[in-house]
């Protein structure tokens, strides 16, 4: 067996040899995209939308008419670690940013990906405009983040190694993801989706799949609980945020270039091209089905657009790979000297 844990789980055809990460340079990255947030966590007030996070939290319960109820819990705990101080409470975002920046390197090597792949990959996501502003802020959106850069992550262990178990991570990982915002279902529909799609449709077949998916839904049931104890009030919320649709519909995909920012666009689309086109990437064309329906799906719907951000940890970590390629491949000339 190769004492290389990522050269061991390789799917049948792909072994091959994987560099060592950068860890040095990759957590200067991740330490230097906490320390921007930190050095500016306090230069204004509260957000409205942390002071609810903060009221909510003393009143704790199993759900709340909005949202689940991590994030209220979060809100608390913070509070009472960091004194109740501001920036205290923006401790946990700047972390779960650095977080992101570190398992976007990680998934980056899972995908082939060498030394400046995991560079490329780990600088995008901490200089994504989408990812910096949320991390700002102590919201939903920040978990919601986060825990779907993780459950990309595992999703890409399953593909890769072909070891169902890792359904069971999954489903824990979407659990408890569940508890700060539904919006991991999409994802995870997605990715189902992504399987059927594919010869991949094989890992649905196992015991784990099904006890991920009891899991999942175990961890997430409190809110569902409460929610149905108190007549659905998430729905009359979800109504009237659809009425924002049209506006939504209108903005979404000029939303999308200007959230990633103009200058990692490129990353992202070609690591969404990778994905669906490249042979070498064909292990993990179920992340990329996935990825493009969570983008879809969230344009049909007429969703806010930076309900499907968490996307872009993983189409960083794709579009590193053939970035990488262009940046450090052989010099080339336009329009070439004749022979």
């Amino acid at each position: 067996m190769s004492a290389d844990p990522l050269l061991a789980d390789s799917p049948v055809g792909t072994a091959r040899p994987v560099t060592r990460p950068p860890r040095l340079a990759i957590a200067v990255i991740a330490a230097a995209a906490f320390a921007v947030e930190m050095a500016v966590s306090a230069r204004y007030g509260y957000h409205r939308d942390e002071l609810y996070f903060l009221q909510a939290g003393r009143h704790l319960a199993a759900g709340y008419v909005d949202q689940p109820a991590l994030t209220p819990l979060a809100a608390r705990a913070m509070a009472a670690l960091t004194g109740g101080t501001l920036a205290g409470l923006r401790l946990l975002p700047a972390l779960l940013l650095a977080g992101m920046v570190y398992l976007t390197a990680s998934m980056s090597r899972l995908l082939g990906g060498g030394r400046p792949a995991q560079l490329i990959a780990a600088l995008a996501t901490a200089c994504c405009g989408e990812y910096l502003a949320a991390s700002h802020l102590f919201t939903t959106t920040t978990l919601d983040f986060a825990f779907w850069a993780l459950t990309w992550y595992l999703v890409l262990r399953l593909l890769r190694s072909g070891e169902p178990r890792w359904w069971l991570a999954i489903g824990a990982c979407a659990g408890v993801a569940a508890s700060a915002k539904w919006t991991i279902g999409v994802l995870l529909a997605a990715v189902l989706a992504g399987c059927l799609l594919t010869p991949a449709r094989a890992l649905l077949r196992s015991r784990y799949a099904a006890a991920g998916a009891v899991l999942a839904a175990a961890l997430a049931s409190p809110d569902v609980i409460w929610q149905a104890a108190h007549g659905w009030p998430n729905l009359a919320v979800f109504t009237a945020l659809h009425g924002q649709a049209g506006h939504n519909i209108a903005v979404y995909w000029p939303a999308q270039l200007l959230y990633t920012g103009i200058a990692l666009t490129p990353v992202w689309l070609a690591g969404l091209w990778w994905c669906l086109r490249d042979p070498a990437a064909r292990p993990y064309r179920p992340a990329g089905i996935a990825a493009l329906t969570v983008l879809a799906v969230f344009f049909a719907a007429g969703g806010k657009p930076y309900y499907g951000g968490g996307v872009f940890a993983f189409l960083f970590a794709a579009g590193s790979l053939p970035v990488a390629r262009w940046l450090t491949g052989p010099p080339r000339c336009w329009p070439c000297p004749p022979p």
